[in-house]
């Protein structure tokens, strides 16, 4: 019988609700911590323990998955003088499933691997229905055996979980995922625009493309919230932009050519 880890979550938001209670599913011990804690109210009940603080979670974790907004967030959790790195024992896995940028992903792992503690980056894509319904897509960058200590884990959240490459890569993908999913809208918001001035019902519209070349889940399902709109609105995510923003920046750093996201 396969040893459960103890497994430890950060970050009981809208997101990292339903991902850390898909953990619960198979009898793991799961202990929670987020700054808010109200939030921790219903995994409780579930059977998660709630930690008082950051520092008695790592010190009770074999695994510790992170889901906080920021990367500035991300390295406060690990690297303050309070932070997890002083609390861990030798060995930990550190799983952070935030958004950050892939180069801030890689310096994280090098100085975690210096005190011999093992990062993934494993950003998500599938918003609050994929989590809910343990069907993200995980973008994973790490050690090949590393990962396959949390592949089990990462099975309870999602159905297309993929090691894309070395430290940084699953942000990397997910540089990318985000970069299609702003174009998409932005292409469909502009179709549907079309449609409704020339005077055709905009949901008929979406509805004959789907099943054609020009279909997506992006189409099904943001397109959908487009044509219920009684007129076109601007399309604004803050989280959306924050990881635009940082597409950007890698870009420039990288010398890429990214025109795109700009």
């Amino acid at each position: 019988m396969i040893k459960l880890e103890t497994l430890g979550f950060i970050g009981i938001g809208d997101m990292g609700g339903p991902v850390a209670k898909n953990l619960l599913t198979e009898g793991s011990s799961l202990y929670i911590f987020d700054i808010k804690q109200e939030k921790s109210k219903n995994l409780a009940e579930a059977g998660a323990v709630v930690s008082q603080n950051v520092q008695e979670l790592a010190q009770k974790s074999d695994i510790i998955f992170i889901m906080v907004r920021t990367e500035t967030q991300v390295q406060d959790l690990l690297f303050n003088e309070d932070g997890i790195v002083n609390s861990v024992q030798p060995g930990t896995i550190i799983v952070c499933m935030s958004t950050m940028s892939p180069q801030v992903s890689r310096d994280m792992a090098f100085r975690l691997q210096s005190k011999n503690i093992h990062m993934l980056d494993a950003p998500v894509s599938g918003g609050v229905t994929g989590a809910e319904k343990a069907n993200l897509a995980i973008m994973v960058g790490g050690e090949q055996k590393i990962f396959q200590k949390v592949q089990p884990y990462f099975n309870r959240m999602g159905q297309n979980v993929s090691l894309v490459g070395e430290s940084g890569s699953g942000q990397v993908a997910k540089a990318a995922n985000q970069i299609i999913i702003t174009l998409t809208r932005a292409a469909i918001g502009e179709a549907m625009l079309l449609a409704l001035k020339n005077g055709a019902d905009p949901e008929n519209v979406r509805l004959a493309l789907t099943g054609g070349l020009a279909d997506s889940a992006t189409l099904q399902t943001y397109g959908t919230r487009i044509t219920k709109m009684e007129y076109p609105v601007e399309f604004n995510s803050s989280i959306l932009r924050k990881d635009i923003n940082a597409v950007v920046e890698a870009a420039e750093n990288w010398n890429s050519i990214c025109p795109s996201p700009h």
